[in-house]
């Protein structure tokens, strides 16, 4: 594990990363930067219809809060320094997908899933949303997907 000075060192050049090349997306998002002792925030609204929201936040206590096109992922371990800056290009690029599992029986919700194409490898996250009792598992489900613009069209 890093000390917390190398931590400091190594997530300080991952924000200069993310500030420079957000700085692209400045003609056609909506962008909120802050800063403070516990933690670093960038929110990204673009102008273009269906293309998707980000938010990131990376905390001090090595964790770190993720949002992608509405869905919230948060206090998620910062276990690789190389994940932010690809998740942000492939987010302004459109390479998301936003994957709705419907209990095929009944059509209700099951799952979300966002997907994040890095390039040859995906970021994924999920949150379920039947409950525990529920039988239904992912095989006995319905994906339906939703595939999000870039942000320059």
């Amino acid at each position: 594990m890093l000390s917390d000075d190398a931590y400091r060192r190594e997530i300080d050049a991952v924000i200069a990363e993310l500030e420079a090349r957000a700085a692209a997306f400045e003609a056609v998002t909506e962008m909120l930067v802050e800063r403070n002792a516990l933690y670093w925030r960038m929110a990204i609204a673009p102008y273009v219809p269906g293309a998707c929201r980000f938010e990131l936040v990376l905390r001090s206590d090595r964790r770190f809060d993720v949002v992608i096109g509405g869905e919230t992922y948060e206090d998620r371990q910062v276990d690789r320094f190389d994940l932010f800056v690809p998740l942000l290009e492939a987010v302004s690029e459109g390479r998301v997908i936003t994957r709705h599992w419907l209990q095929a029986g009944t059509g209700a919700l099951h799952t979300i899933e966002t997907i994040v194409d890095l390039g040859g490898i995906s970021f994924t996250a999920e949150r379920r949303i039947a409950p525990p009792t529920s039988r239904a598992t992912r095989e006995t489900c319905i994906a339906r997907d939703r595939h999000w613009l870039p942000y320059r069209r």
